[in-house]
């Protein structure tokens, strides 16, 4: 039986409280990134869908994704660099407008967008490299203690709500305009919204770091703290995992009902089952965060059976629900593990930039790999059962991760705390 221990206790609070425990700039925080999510849940999926509506190609959505991955990392070190000198709020808040300018080019190039996936994925990545730097950044720098549980208990509650709302907005426009005319109100729809979370993103303030970035330190960081490095591993497999998904769900789904709002029904049903777990996760005491994970992996392991030939929109509909299970279970132990990992550091708040850089280029290492692995089996048989052998292939190799959440926990030899769902 896996069993790991965690700081003290953190008494079981209700949603409610768990918000009120948060103070005001954490809050604040929250439902910035939020009204973000809400604004990429309306058109990320629907980009890929786009992309193979106008071309027919899986060739194509792994070109787009492989020049995204391989950019994000230039959004880390830009942060990196300027660390001591710019705030992490700035970056968040330039990946926001990077995001606004991304949509703006789609709706320029309209159906020659896939001529230009190089480009578009190069935005794409800067965009979200930006974005999640100052992101990471600021919750690690906002949220301590014992309120990052509670951060994460809501943030994986609320984010699957815009995860329902923005492909509902989606199926709607879909449904009311047909055609490429459809994407386009899709695109502006978000493009909209980043340009509020924009403004409402200046009330959001970090602090500078004390350090001077440096690649050397970068690597001397990760060899000398052996927990964030074992971690790492996950970082790996979580990337690997979710890019495989990112190249393959959508198209999948849209085979099977070859409707676009199905792809919107799809996104909602796996956002509603995320939002209804995250709901029911509870922390007590007793030491169960591995065995969370464990459920959740073994979770993901089954429904991707349901990807097997023949397809159907029912099918795909079972292995929304499950994914939409699993995805807490496994998230929330991880999350929680990346920022205890990072204060295993003797100096956290100066080094909190390496371990995110360090982070991003593991992610990269993990995305790059599931694109030129995808490339290469998808190439040999150019046909629907390699690309679902490939998302087993992933959902095994996830399993690995409540295992090494366990045995960071132990090595930490702190006191029990429990997450359980009920």
């Amino acid at each position: 039986m896996l069993r790991l221990t965690r700081p003290a206790a953190i008494r079981q609070l209700s949603i409610l409280q768990s918000y009120f425990s948060l103070n005001r700039e954490e809050r604040i925080f929250l439902i910035n990134v939020n009204i973000f999510m809400l604004g990429n849940a309306i058109s990320s999926i629907f980009v890929t869908l786009f992309l193979w509506v106008s071309t027919k190609s899986f060739f194509v959505i792994a070109y787009y994704q492989l020049f995204s991955a391989v950019f994000i990392p230039a959004g880390y070190l830009f942060y990196g660099y300027l660390s001591d000198r710019v705030r992490a709020s700035s970056v968040y808040r330039a990946g926001i407008l990077s995001f606004l300018l991304f949509y703006l080019l789609l709706l320029v190039l309209g159906e020659r967008a896939s001529d230009f996936v190089s480009v578009i994925g190069t935005l794409n990545g800067l965009a979200t490299g930006l974005f999640y730097t100052g992101n990471n950044v600021l919750v690690y720098d906002l949220v301590r203690g014992a309120n990052r549980i509670h951060y994460s208990r809501l943030n994986n509650m609320i984010n699957p709500l815009t995860g329902i709302a923005g492909p509902a907005i989606s199926g709607i426009l879909l449904l009311l305009i047909h055609g490429f005319y459809g994407y386009y109100s899709v695109f502006a729809m978000s493009a909209l919204i980043f340009l509020y979370a924009l403004f409402r993103s200046t009330g959001i303030n970090s602090r500078i770091s004390s350090r001077q970035f440096s690649l050397k330190k970068t690597v001397e960081v990760w060899f000398e703290n052996r927990s964030y490095r074992h971690l790492s591993i996950n970082d790996f497999v979580r990337g690997f995992v979710s890019m495989m998904s990112s190249i393959a769900i959508v198209a999948l789904v849209y085979i099977s009902s070859r409707y676009a709002p199905y792809v919107a029904d799809f996104a909602i049903v796996s956002s509603v089952m995320q939002v209804l777990t995250a709901m029911n996760v509870h922390v007590r005491e007793r030491p169960t965060l591995s065995l969370l994970a464990l459920t959740g992996s073994l979770l993901m392991v089954f429904s991707t059976l349901l990807l097997l030939p023949p397809l159907s929109y029912g099918k795909m509909l079972l292995y929304g629900t499950a994914a939409g299970v699993a995805g807490p279970l496994i998230s929330i132990p991880y999350s929680t593990s990346v920022l205890d990992a990072i204060d295993t550091d003797p100096y956290p708040a100066t080094n909190r930039t390496y371990y995110i850089v360090n982070r991003e280029y593991t992610l990269l290492f993990a995305r790059s790999s599931a694109i030129l692995v995808f490339i290469a089996v998808y190439s040999a048989g150019r046909d629907i059962i390699y690309v679902s052998l490939l998302m087993i292939f992933a959902s095994v190799l996830q399993m690995i991760v409540p295992f090494i959440i366990d045995s960071f926990y132990k090595r930490r030899a702190t006191s029990p705390t429990e997450i359980i769902v009920s």
